[in-house]
């Protein structure tokens, strides 16, 4: 039998599911989930986050007073969200709700990975209420000039990626597919690019030494944008994270 992409990211996430949370700092960022909990302060209600991973930022919305739903298509990580919010296993293609039954979604950095994006945003626009917002957040590059770059380092970590994205590109997505951006924000959050390579078991240990490779040997330009340091054997970086809201364009 075949693998497919979806098998794929099972096992990944899967693998990755109990030390998701301690694998990369933007996880659990204090300031990223704040900033999720911010752009949909003028929304209340019930929440769905899709492709949830451990719930980090459903728990931040809990917290602000949401009733918190989430789907994820590795079981590993549904088990480890649903510690803290109501979770199942599910393809964010064919979501088990029925029409108009949220008040917010939310996706964070995810969308690279999806088979179908134009699917999962079709089946977004079903299940959110017509005055509800979507937050669709994302690390993107800061400019043009780290870019290429960047995009290079992710190809090299992520054989499932399906497509690099850009703040430009991801809200283009959102107005092909039936939304309207509403808000617009930036969350920088300072990352260890060794920490990321050694919490990621699905990568061979020469996969790992490239991308390390990649970011502390990149071009000038790259390094001073994105402040790269090595400061006692370990590789930082700023990464750059947008939030989009958008709201469902009235068919």
């Amino acid at each position: 039998m075949q693998t497919t992409h979806n098998d794929k990211i099972k096992s990944q996430f899967d693998l990755r599911s109990s030390t998701f949370d301690r694998s990369v700092h933007w996880v659990t960022d204090p300031n990223l989930v704040a900033a999720h909990v911010k752009i949909a302060d003028a929304l209340k209600g019930k929440s769905l986050e899709l492709c949830c991973g451990t719930g980090a930022v459903s728990r931040g919305l809990k917290e602000a007073g949401w009733d918190t739903y989430g789907v994820d298509i590795s079981a590993g990580m549904v088990a480890e969200a649903s510690k803290y919010i109501h979770a199942q296993v599910a393809d964010v293609s064919r979501l088990p709700f029925p029409d108009h039954s949220f008040d917010l979604i939310a996706m964070r950095q995810a969308y690279f990975l999806l088979d179908d994006g134009p699917a999962a945003l079709r089946e977004v626009h079903r299940v959110l209420k017509p005055s509800g917002g979507f937050i669709l957040s994302h690390l993107v590059p800061f400019s043009d000039v780290d870019a290429p770059h960047l995009q290079a380092v992710h190809t090299a970590k992520q054989a499932q990626m399906r497509k690099f994205h850009t703040t430009e590109t991801l809200s283009e997505e959102l107005r092909q597919n039936g939304f309207d951006v509403l808000k617009k924000s930036f969350v920088v959050v300072r990352e260890s690019v060794t920490l990321w390579m050694d919490q990621a078991p699905e990568l061979s240990a020469e996969t790992r030494k490239t991308v390390c490779d990649l970011v502390a040997h990149a071009p000038d330009a790259y390094r001073k944008l994105r402040n790269v340091e090595v400061r006692d054997g370990e590789i930082l970086e700023d990464w750059n994270f947008v939030l989009l809201l958008a709201q469902p364009r009235p068919s």
